[in-house]
């Protein structure tokens, strides 16, 4: 039931088009950096997802460390794809739109880290 309601948030929406967006790009990299880099990628972001989705489902105190547990992942994220632009796998173009992704997500999960720790 929690599932379903954060499934109306403007923050699951996020996380879920930055998946969209990073499973089909991952999948194109050469074999021999996905089960390294391309599964550490998909692990912050999975890790990202769950710890939102654990966070709305858990009381004030727990929710605040979930959420951080999420923005330290997805600074993770954001240097592994750092990465990907300097080994190539990942062009400039690509890196822009993934960070505006991240960068939209990350205002949200900040919004939300503030408005717990106000309240």
């Amino acid at each position: 039931m929690a599932y379903q309601k954060f499934e109306e948030r403007a923050i699951y929406q996020s996380i879920h088009n930055l998946g969209l967006w990073l499973t089909p790009h991952v999948g194109k990299w050469p074999k021999w950096v996905r089960p390294t880099l391309g599964h550490q990628v998909m692990q912050c972001w999975l890790d990202i997802f769950r710890a939102c989705t654990s966070g709305y489902a858990s009381q004030a105190p727990q929710k605040l460390r979930y959420l951080q547990q999420a923005g330290a992942e997805l600074d993770g994220l954001r240097l592994l794809l750092r990465l990907s632009v300097s080994l190539r796998l990942t062009s400039i173009r690509q890196f822009e739109h993934a960070s505006g992704l991240a960068g939209e997500l990350g205002k949200q999960l900040g919004g939300w880290i503030s408005s717990l720790s106000k309240g």
